[in-house]
């Protein structure tokens, strides 16, 4: 298995590194979780999160902006087709991820 380091960003833009990330505040309060594609293929993504309890359409966030997890799995579909984990603040790749 592949292992990238997420590191935290305090802006994505074209200096952030593969696996930056930075978790915002949407206008309407929601949380968003946005990254470089740890498979290194360039692409920004952004997710819903919650934190405490897991709802639909979200992914569940440990609330850590340093060493953050999320559940369950990311999986990417279309041309980067990126599957793994984010744990304690490192990417996880399953299987034959990657671009």
């Amino acid at each position: 298995m592949t292992s990238v380091k997420a590191t935290a960003v305090e802006f994505l833009d074209e200096t952030a590194p593969v696996g930056g990330f930075t978790v915002r505040e949407e206008p309407d309060g929601r949380l968003t979780f946005c990254y470089v594609c740890p498979c290194g293929c360039d692409n920004w993504r952004c997710l819903p999160i919650t934190t405490g309890q897991k709802v639909e359409h979200a992914w569940l966030w440990n609330g850590d902006r340093t060493l953050p997890t999320l559940q369950p799995s990311i999986r990417h579909l279309g041309q980067c087709k990126f599957h793994g984990f984010i744990t304690a603040g490192a990417w996880t790749f399953c299987g034959d991820s990657g671009s």
